[in-house]
């Protein structure tokens, strides 16, 4: 949700509110600090508003493209995601894309959950590649704080949503911004701060369904 796909469809504020948990907080950390006989019911509260959101997805404009463009010059991509599974299987057939493109694909069943470095470094880990070779790809703060925090590339996709963090990072957390996937595979030419150098391996990642590691 903001990646990949056009954001705004997942609606977090009802999620909290159906749940009883104070609006801006992390809903997974959120859930994990109820009661065990409460999670189960919580857990339901979430899927259940990502399968309404599912059937408002909307592919973010370019991205078949740019899956091809990163295909054809072998940059390897991954998906990262805090939705479940079910989402990340409804994106791969509603997008036409194939599966088989994106290895590793980490959903919120992983171990780890963004913005723990954890995610972005078990990609960076499957791929044998130094951080530093590796661009995470996100929307939102916690990709940021992943990608940043495992010491890959970062890029923000930018959007309504983010761009209050985005005026208030100042380089903080991210390295690079675009304003279309489009403007991504120009983009991983660039190395962390600008400039000339070698291309960046992608992991491409959603928060939700989070390139390069999105």
């Amino acid at each position: 949700d903001g990646t990949l796909t056009l954001p705004g469809h997942i609606d977090f504020a009802a999620m909290r509110r159906r749940i009883g948990i104070p609006p801006g907080t992390d809903i997974l950390a959120q859930i994990r600090e109820l009661p065990e006989d409460q999670q189960a019911a919580a857990v339901a509260i979430v899927e259940e508003e990502e399968m309404a959101a599912l059937q408002k997805l909307e592919l973010q404009p370019g991205l078949h493209e740019l899956v091809a463009a990163l295909r054809a010059r072998r940059v390897r991509c991954a998906i990262a995601t805090r939705n479940m599974a079910a989402a990340v299987d409804f994106f791969f057939t509603s997008s036409g894309l194939e599966r088989e493109l994106f290895a590793p694909v980490l959903t919120r069943d992983f171990a780890h959950n963004k913005p723990d470095a954890r995610v972005a470094l078990a990609i960076v880990r499957a791929w044998r590649l130094p951080p530093a070779a590796v661009a995470f790809v996100g929307d939102h703060v916690d990709d940021m704080a992943c990608g940043r925090g495992a010491g890959c590339v970062t890029c923000l996709v930018r959007c309504e949503e983010n761009d209050a963090f985005y005026a208030e990072d100042g380089g903080a957390l991210v390295d690079h911004a675009i304003a279309a996937l489009s403007e991504l595979p120009a983009l991983l030419r660039l190395p962390r701060g600008g400039g000339g150098g070698a291309a960046a391996e992608a992991a491409a990642a959603a928060e939700e369904p989070a390139t390069a590691a999105m």
